[in-house]
């Protein structure tokens, strides 16, 4: 039976951690900057210790995420703590490690192999709302697959970074986003083989 692409491990950070890392980050008090069309852009934060403290956690899923891919995990850069604050809304595609040029297509210009992103508020669109730490909005669309996944605090997910999975945070609507972005690096440049997994989003098992 062939893979998903998509390594998900629910309850990767508890949502103690989740709530400590917002505070120590001071969410509340942030103002978002806003871009030349007037829409508030996302922050990104720096956290030493809630680094350490998630890294920590991160060596439990190395041999995991090294099975599935059939690659030797090397090292991840500096964590970033991103916000998506009310109203942001997404100007292009990315990939970590990939950038798009107008005649070239998707070039690599980083050794980034994996991202890994940890959602640190739960996706409510229920009357019952915490603006703090629950939003409305900010899924993680990939549309090249025509999946999104829905913010679940303390979630991971890890992904390549191959084109194939260009993606965007959707709109925030209510509330604001806040998630941890790893960028992490394979011993050898990872290739993304699709005759490797199982490319049909409708036989994955997602959150």
């Amino acid at each position: 039976m062939k893979k998903n692409p998509f390594l998900i491990v629910e309850n990767f950070i508890s949502p103690l951690l989740c709530e400590t890392i917002i505070r120590d980050l001071k969410i509340d008090t942030a103002f978002p900057t806003v871009g030349q069309d007037g829409n508030p852009k996302s922050t990104i934060f720096a956290s030493r210790l809630n680094s350490t403290r998630v890294m920590h956690e991160f060596d439990s899923v190395v041999e995991e995420m090294e099975s599935r891919y059939d690659t030797e995990y090397m090292a991840t850069h500096n964590l970033m703590f991103e916000w998506y604050p009310t109203k942001y809304k997404p100007t292009q595609l990315k990939t970590d490690g990939f950038m798009q040029k107008r005649d070239e297509g998707w070039v690599r210009y980083n050794l980034i192999d994996f991202t890994g992103l940890i959602w640190l508020n739960d996706f409510n669109d229920k009357p019952d709302f915490d603006p703090y730490f629950e939003v409305f909005g900010g899924n993680l669309d990939f549309p090249m697959f025509d999946i999104n996944f829905k913010p679940r605090r303390g979630t991971l997910i890890v992904f390549p970074t191959a084109p194939n999975f260009a993606n965007s945070v959707a709109p925030v609507e209510i509330g604001s986003l806040t998630q941890i972005r790893l960028q992490i690096r394979s011993e050898r440049p990872y290739e993304f083989d699709k005759t490797q997994f199982e490319m049909n989003p409708d036989n994955w098992n997602l959150i």
